[in-house]
């Protein structure tokens, strides 16, 4: 079965370990001030059920975390928060966007997310918490962690933006050189 990141603070104090799905009623009875668990797996369908049906999160929104392509949304179910936040990539060698989706659930003193492990989007909060006994990071309330973390994916879809305007204005310097058929019908494809 594939494992949790816990990542937990208070007073200065930082862990970071590993849990299974199974096991996660032993990490939530310790009190700490922020508890962040990553979920990397997308793939396995019962460790994300595991962990949705620990917290309590309704079948339909545990489905919306397991089929990786929802539109941008927040939903409330009580005292949890789940809100689906698509990312993006762009290839410029084959003039290609790859589109996935991070799911964060809130919870209390608790985070969760739910993201590929093919590249960590999240690492540089990570980082951020373990950066040393003074991170205000290792403080705060996860509601904090929870803004920390949208923060730093709005900021990534806007270097995504300048990575696509980037190529776009490579390719019209291009075209306005040497006029390519080739190379005007990928621009139109991105179009």
């Amino acid at each position: 079965m594939s494992e949790l990141r816990c990542l937990e603070a208070k007073n200065g104090f930082y862990a970071e370990s590993f849990v299974i799905p199974s096991d996660l009623s032993n990490f939530t009875e310790r009190p700490v001030a922020l508890r962040w668990y990553g979920y990397e797996h997308l793939n396995d369908k019962e460790g994300i059920e595991d962990v949705g049906n620990y917290f309590g999160l309704h079948p339909l929104l545990i489905e919306d975390i397991v089929h990786q392509n929802q539109r941008p949304k927040l939903d409330e179910q009580g005292q949890l928060l789940l809100v689906t936040v698509p990312t993006f990539s762009w290839n410029p060698e084959k003039m290609e966007v790859t589109r996935k989706q991070i799911n964060i659930l809130w919870r209390e003193n608790d985070l969760v997310t739910f993201a590929s492990s093919e590249k960590d989007l999240l690492e540089p909060v990570r980082q951020r918490i373990r950066r040393g006994k003074r991170s205000h990071y290792r403080d705060l309330h996860p509601d904090f962690l929870f803004c920390a973390v949208l923060d730093l994916l709005v900021d990534q879809h806007l270097e995504f933006l300048d990575e696509i305007c980037d190529s776009l204005i490579l390719m019209e310097e291009t075209l306005s050189e040497k006029p390519d058929p080739q190379l005007l019908q990928e621009v139109y494809r991105l179009l």
